[in-house]
């Protein structure tokens, strides 16, 4: 396991689409302080194009704008500080 912004990477891959991987994980203080969640985090995979970032996007977009449902994963965050380098989780 490897540790980013409190996100413990469990390693295991759960699903995987056009332009992402997702990964089984948990969150440390991502609901409630102190408190662990398991969550599913999705990344662009490697040598991914522009089209691939903007698909994303775009999904984060509408999930944002959704907000919580029943039948829809939350979106809890988004990291995008490493974009510049191709890197979106």
């Amino acid at each position: 396991m490897f540790n980013i912004f409190n996100i413990l990477f469990q390693g295991k891959k759960i699903g995987s689409g056009a332009f992402g991987v997702v990964f089984k994980a948990d969150a440390i203080g991502i609901v409630d302080k102190d408190t662990t969640t398991t969550v599913a985090v999705k990344m662009i995979k490697p040598n991914s194009d522009i089209s691939c970032y903007r698909g994303l996007a775009s999904e984060l977009k509408i999930m944002i704008h959704l907000g919580r449902h029943l039948n829809v994963v939350s979106l809890l965050g988004a990291y995008t500080g490493n974009i510049k380098k191709s890197n979106i989780i």
